[in-house]
């Protein structure tokens, strides 16, 4: 067959064999096929996601249904072009402003944006998998229209509906019952976080929180992990591209100032004042944020989740406050990300509407100071519910332990929590 179907395993083949796959373009197109084989796993037949050559070398994605399988041309919602070095995805003639920046729609393709490998380190993993996802449900709501006129078909359930179940489905089978809902899962989770939070004594000094530790590995070695790293702060675009960019300017902020920010620390009293003092460094920062695109600092997550992760990973676990840190750590505001917004027993339906968001909502959906502080309230009213249903004292920051299901990894503190495939070097 010209267009032959791969599995998602053969596709990592075909990919890792090439050498038409420049570096990066490679790292992006293997996370989207991990993304497809998981998403397999768990989907009935006709919402699971077919894998095929095109032109020898590429790699597209349709649906496997309406009998695609045996087409000869494919109707394909993304393709993995290696050697024009991009990503094609099909997000319709007015995708969402969130894609305006980065991707560019291809010419005289009115449905089809790329995005160009010089693109991808402006580009975090949320929005990446935003856009597969688009792409992917607007194949389906397109297919699904055409399968509803025929009232012999058996109507598909739509991607909306399952994707929640998929979550569900995956977590159960990799990890056992929900922390947030069964109670014995919820005791241990609780027990975990209280030891990777409050318990430990594994601490490293506060520049190399700030710059990079040497973390220990669950094989003996170690590897290098810093509060924040370039994979979160991927999505603040540079004005000159020689400048400075965001992670630099943070990390010079909590190195320059660290005597101040101590003791500013050492003297908040309550979780108020700390969401206070996070302000004030939110906008210092932003202040020094003048190589980065204004449009890029608008929402008030884009700059506030950064110092979240900072001020979660120097309290827990910097020599410099270890003092502090059964103090500190209940006040402590969870960072928001896709992966914690999207987690269902965590928000519900009706929590993400009431400030207008949806699973799908990244860490910029975040836009108003509102919006995060009535997440975060609804937060610390959740963590009092963990705290009658694990008998135990349960603090907001514990739920951070969601992100990668790091409770069910080894190690005895959030560096160390990390997932090792991801090559260890960001906390988030």
């Amino acid at each position: 067959m010209k267009n032959p179907v791969l599995t998602p395993h053969e596709a990592i083949s075909h990919i890792k064999s090439r050498s038409d796959f420049q570096a990066n373009l490679r790292q992006r197109a293997l996370q989207i096929l991990n993304w497809v084989n998981e998403w397999n796993q768990v989907q009935p037949p006709e919402n699971q996601v077919l894998c095929f050559l095109r032109e020898g070398v590429n790699v597209a994605f349709c649906l496997d249904r309406d009998n695609n399988r045996e087409k000869k041309k494919r109707p394909n919602f993304l393709v993995i072009k290696a050697r024009n070095d991009y990503l094609d995805f099909g997000l319709g003639e007015r995708p969402g402003d969130q894609y305006r920046t980065a991707f560019e729609p291809l010419k005289d393709h009115k449905t089809r944006w790329i995005l160009h490998r010089q693109q991808f380190p402006s580009v975090d993993d949320d929005l990446l998998k935003r856009a597969f996802l688009e792409a992917m449900e607007r194949q389906l709501s397109m297919t699904t229209k055409e399968r509803s006129r025929s009232t012999t078909s058996r109507k598909s359930k739509p991607l909306g509906e399952t994707y929640l179940e998929a979550q569900r489905t995956v977590a159960v089978a990799k990890y056992g019952e929900d922390p947030l809902t069964d109670r014995e899962a919820a005791k241990q989770f609780a027990r975990r976080a209280r030891e990777i939070f409050l318990e430990h004594n594994v601490v490293y000094p506060w520049v190399e929180i700030v710059e990079g530790a040497h973390v220990l590995r669950s094989d003996g070695g170690y590897r290098r992990i810093a509060a924040v790293e370039s994979n979160t702060s991927r999505g603040f675009h540079k004005i000159d591209k020689a400048g400075p960019g965001a992670l630099e300017v943070y990390r010079d902020y909590f190195v320059s100032n660290r005597d101040q920010l101590y003791q500013a620390l050492t003297e908040v009293e309550s979780r108020q004042a700390l969401h206070a003092w996070s302000e004030q460094i939110s906008g210092e920062i932003r202040e020094r944020l003048t190589n980065i695109k204004q449009e890029m600092l608008s929402p008030y997550n884009k700059v506030r989740k950064l110092v979240d992760l900072h001020l979660q990973a120097l309290v827990s676990m910097s020599i410099e406050l270890a003092d502090h840190r059964l103090r500190l750590v209940p006040y402590l505001f969870l960072p928001l990300d896709s992966q914690i917004i999207s987690y269902p027993t965590l928000f519900t339906e009706a929590d993400l509407r009431s400030v207008g968001l949806n699973r799908r909502a990244t860490y910029k959906d975040v836009g108003s100071r509102a919006t995060y502080v009535a997440l975060q309230e609804r937060v610390a009213e959740r963590a009092v519910e963990m705290s009658q249903l694990t008998d135990s004292t349960f603090y907001p920051i514990f739920f951070d332990l969601l992100w990668n299901r790091r409770d069910t990894n080894w190690g005895r503190n959030l560096f160390e929590t990390v997932p090792e495939r991801s090559r260890g070097k960001s906390l988030m």
